[in-house]
């Protein structure tokens, strides 16, 4: 077992400071945890961490570059939080050095719930070698793992699982809408882009079939695509400070499906786009067997619950063993309280 540590001893390094890391380390802050430093090579090396994370007991620490200068100069976490956005296999060699300091592990990073492939077991091999565990809570653990599962569990003889899923881009960062949809690239430039997404895991893809194993379903071969959503007419993009030309991507449609050996389909739809008209973040939720269950969250900050997903699951991996842990082996998260 991993030491487990009292709150107001665990010290936790951010790896990644955008608006995701930024939030995250507030967030420990306000439980109590010491958040000791953070690695970001971009705009914000060098300059104090308390000048971004703005809480009263937030350092005033530089922001470092690299994880070896953070270690050198504030010692190791108990805790690392990856919330680069970089790709998976940059989060494992960001995960595996941190690691080598005995650091115990959590990433936003999606695409890593998959328990199979060669970043699985290096992650998993490299984290029982060093005695520390990793945790990949992805995006939105509880609306792609625990409310799923719930859904499926009140309904009888399941046929079909199927979650659609709009996002409006329109603050998101040049980086992030670049990234996550596409946006921005002409019709040629989308179709190589499409190519390489193609060669990972769709956001959905890995937390739904968690869900099925959660519910002891076993998941099949996994089918995926990705459609362009074009501009008809000039379109600001606030969060990028810029605007999409006509025949400019302004989002995608991702679109994964697969079956179990059981029977059960589950369906994905993902649209990252600027929002337009009368459309709105939000999530919708279809469960059909004995009766149709169909639930719509239209009220929802997709980053804080990405973010709590994070924050509540420190004291699972400090008690954990030694390897790399499934969501499906834990309890849904727990609520914690901010310090008084």
């Amino acid at each position: 077992m991993t030491t487990k540590l009292e709150k107001n001893e665990t010290k936790i390094a951010i790896i990644g400071l955008g608006i995701q890391g930024t939030a995250i380390a507030g967030m420990f802050l306000d439980l109590g945890y010491k958040v000791i430093g953070a690695v970001d090579p971009g705009e914000k090396l060098g300059r104090p961490l308390n000048d971004y994370v703005r809480h009263a007991s937030a350092p005033d620490t530089k922001i470092f570059g690299t994880i070896s200068e953070l270690i050198t100069n504030v010692g190791a976490p108990d805790v690392s939080v990856i919330s680069a956005s970089v790709s998976a296999e940059v989060v494992v060699d960001l995960a595996v050095e941190l690691m080598k300091a005995k650091s115990q592990i959590l990433t936003l990073n999606g695409y890593l719930f998959e328990p199979s492939g060669e970043l699985f077991e290096r992650l998993d091999r490299v984290a029982k070698e060093e005695g520390v565990s990793v945790l990949a809570t992805g995006i939105q653990d509880m609306v792609y793992v625990y409310l799923p599962a719930v859904l499926m569990a009140a309904n009888h003889n399941l046929s079909l699982f199927k979650i659609e899923d709009f996002a409006d881009t329109a603050e998101f960062s040049f980086d992030s809408g670049l990234q996550d949809a596409g946006m921005a690239l002409d019709a040629t430039e989308f179709e190589k882009w499409r190519k390489e997404q193609l060669a990972g895991s769709p956001i959905q893809g890995a937390p739904l079939r968690e869900v099925a194993r959660r519910m002891g379903l076993t998941p099949g071969k996994m089918n995926f695509d990705i459609q362009p959503i074009f501009a008809k007419e000039r379109l600001e993009w606030p969060g990028a400070s810029m605007v999409l030309e006509p025949g400019m991507v302004i989002g995608s449609t991702a679109v994964m499906s697969f079956d179990t050996e059981e029977g059960v389909r589950f369906e994905g739809l993902l649209t990252f786009k600027i929002a337009e008209g009368n459309e709105t973040s939000g999530h919708v939720y279809v469960a059909e067997g004995a009766h149709t269950i169909r639930v719509a969250i239209t009220e929802i900050d997709q980053h804080v619950t990405t973010d709590t997903a994070v924050v509540r699951r420190v004291p699972d991996v400090l008690a954990a063993a030694p390897g790399f842990i499934r969501l499906a082996m834990l309890e849904p998260g727990r609520y914690i309280h901010p310090a008084v």
